[in-house]
């Protein structure tokens, strides 16, 4: 059967579900099996896309790395951490707005898939104390996070583009860096612009001799979120594994003082580690999961690829509209990188001077449509903690997001030498 039909119900199952604000893991199990069911596979086969999702080394290292997560921020919040982090960053840094999007932005350094949930009970204490709105804490949570996207060379689907065009990764932080920054500049006042009446202004501000210790507070609260980014960057340490040595520091920081560690220690672990479990956001993701493999076992998303690439449209257009739809519909920009690259490798020449700009804008194309798409788990995340809609989150995202696109279509045009 023909990709148009399967994909277009499970599409508008997916609207729906989220209209009627079903779970989430209901609405992607429903929408797997309307893709599946059309596209004729046998119950065998649907088991055998079941089997290759929860054996998946990618679903097993996001499941894990998000119940650790959720865990890692919930230890943090407990013990106190976290709003010593919020403390010293606010009087390092004096304007809360800039504290919110510094928040967002440093755990977004982590580059593992739903770690938005770290940042967000952060921006959440912010906001309860400066009364901003559940829906623009939401939308810096998730956008100022993901911006970096587009330029920042941690993520794997950048070293993923870059192995397969045979480039370095810097080509697409050179050409990207541009509609980052300009990208989280326009944003800053779209998304604060819901703030209009509250102070940006901290109540206090440290004086420029009590600065350094609010530097050593940050440095030690933040300890364990940088030993995961240490061991991550430096060291290429696995998300879980990195995340589980984060939470060991957190358990043993700002124990209370008291002759017997043990009972400390009991204490800390039955009272702090255990309430901090969590499996409801973890189970969301396998929904995800068998979604996207059920999109790749059909062939689904390949075959609407190559049928863009058929008609004839302009290439500009292509190159945007097919890396967009892949990452949209995926909702994994590894996956839409390993399709759109190979795909668009016999209509580029890798001689041109226009080449490697040409390879950014395919990049930043597919990391737009996976930013946006509804199964990106940071979104999802995000719209559960803060309890808003989609539309809360995205609105204020609308005009920093065409910004971005327009300096991406100059950029390609002028040095890329597209038309």
């Amino acid at each position: 059967m023909s990709w148009t039909l399967p994909l277009a119900l499970a599409l508008l199952v997916m609207v729906l579900g989220v209209y009627f604000k079903y779970n989430l893991s209901l609405i992607m199990l429903v929408s797997s099996l309307v893709i599946a069911l059309l596209c004729r596979l046998t119950v065998i086969q649907i088991l055998d896309v079941a089997y290759l999702t929860v054996t998946s080394r990618v679903t097993l290292i996001l499941f894990f790395s998000i119940i650790l997560l959720e865990l890692l921020g919930h230890l943090l919040k407990e013990t106190g951490a976290m709003q010593k982090i919020i403390d010293s960053l606010s009087q390092l840094l004096g304007d809360w707005r800039l504290l919110t999007a510094a928040l967002s932005a440093v755990i977004g350094l982590l580059a593992v898939p739903g770690g938005a949930i770290m940042s967000a009970p952060m921006i959440e204490e912010v906001g309860r104390k400066t009364g901003f709105s559940a829906g623009g804490q939401a939308a810096a949570n998730f956008w100022f996070r993901h911006v970096l996207y587009f330029a920042l060379p941690l993520f794997p689907s950048m070293i993923l583009a870059a192995e397969l065009a045979g480039v370095k990764v810097s080509v697409f932080t050179l050409y990207n860096l541009p509609i980052s920054v300009l990208g989280a500049v326009v944003s800053f006042f779209t998304i604060f612009k819901q703030a209009d009446g509250i102070s940006p202004r901290l109540e206090s501000r440290a004086s420029r001799e009590d600065l350094r210790d609010y530097l050593k507070q940050f440095l030690f609260s933040s300890a364990p979120i940088l030993v995961i980014l240490f061991l991550v960057t430096i060291f290429q340490v696995l998300f879980p594994w990195a995340i589980l040595t984060g939470i060991i520091v957190a358990f043993f920081s700002y124990l209370p003082r008291q002759d017997n560690l043990w009972a400390a220690l009991k204490e800390r672990f039955l009272n702090k580690v255990l309430p901090g479990v969590k499996f409801k956001t973890a189970l969301m993701i396998l929904g995800i999961m068998f979604f996207k493999h059920t999109l790749e076992y059909t062939s689904v998303v390949s075959s609407m690829a190559e049928y863009l690439v058929g008609t004839g449209a302009p290439v500009i257009i292509l190159m945007f509209l097919i890396p967009f739809l892949m990452g949209l519909i995926t909702g994994d920009n590894s996956a839409s990188i390993a399709i759109i690259i190979p795909l668009f490798a016999p209509f580029l020449d890798c001689n041109a001077p226009g080449y490697l700009a040409q390879l950014a804008f395919l990049y930043f194309s597919s990391s737009l449509g996976h930013i946006f798409t509804p199964v990106h788990p940071c979104l999802v995340l995000t719209k559960e903690y803060f309890q808003v809609t989609f539309g809360q989150i995205l609105k204020p995202l609308l005009l920093p997001a065409l910004l971005v696109v327009a300096i991406a279509l100059v950029e390609v045009i002028w040095l890329g030498q597209v038309l």
